[in-house]
């Protein structure tokens, strides 16, 4: 799938925009592989591994399409994290996730590891819209600009849910079996046929 579309799809999709170090990732080819859930961390722990490929599963679970774990994007964001994550952005990023272990923790009286996936899609939905709610009344920061993702506060869950949609999206699969796509498009054509229901393009 061309990178350009995955990105713009992912930022469609979450309705916020990529950090520069993400799209300066993808943009250099890091693009996810198929690997299922057994894949060796080269940043995270064995646990912290364990909870992305939960989280992603939950976001992203195989149905009439391959689920995200199948191809291999928790692999994927431990990568991006590793090669195009500064220091403080890492640290941000583990400390999110035990935030939403902590979560589980309150909200079920378990881990999320130990929780079930329905357990885990609340934990997730409920981070989701607190974030939500707390965007809006920080929508201007004090210098008078509107945040993004570079800075320090742009809140966790967004930048897990940028990097699981666009590990999906930039996947082969996806981009070749999944939407339509023409290695080898021909002429450009100004109008043609909607068929409703139908696949989106990857190109």
């Amino acid at each position: 799938m061309d990178r350009r579309e995955a990105i713009k799809r992912t930022a469609l999709f979450t309705g916020y925009a990529l950090s520069s170090s993400v799209i300066a990732g993808v943009m250099q080819g890091c693009q996810p592989e198929p690997t299922g859930p057994d894949w060796t961390p080269q940043f995270f722990t064995e646990e912290q591994a364990s909870q992305v490929n939960a989280m992603v599963d939950v976001m992203l679970p195989p149905t009439a399409t391959p689920g995200a774990v199948e191809l291999g994007v928790p692999a994927f964001i431990d990568l991006m994290v590793k090669d195009w994550y500064q220091a403080k952005d890492q640290t941000h990023f583990l400390a999110g996730l035990e935030m939403v272990n902590q979560r589980a923790q309150t909200d079920h009286g378990k881990s999320f590891l130990k929780s079930s996936s329905e357990q885990q899609l609340a934990v997730m939905n409920a981070i989701d819209e607190d974030t939500r709610a707390k965007l809006k009344e920080q929508a201007i920061n004090q210098s008078g600009e509107e945040e993004n993702e570079d800075t320090p506060y742009w809140p966790f869950m967004h930048k897990f849910k940028n990097l699981a949609l666009l590990g999906y999206f930039s996947s082969k699969k996806i981009g070749t079996e999944v939407l339509n796509y023409d290695p080898i498009p021909g002429g450009y054509e100004g109008c043609i046929p909607y068929e409703e229901g139908g696949a989106a393009w990857a190109l």
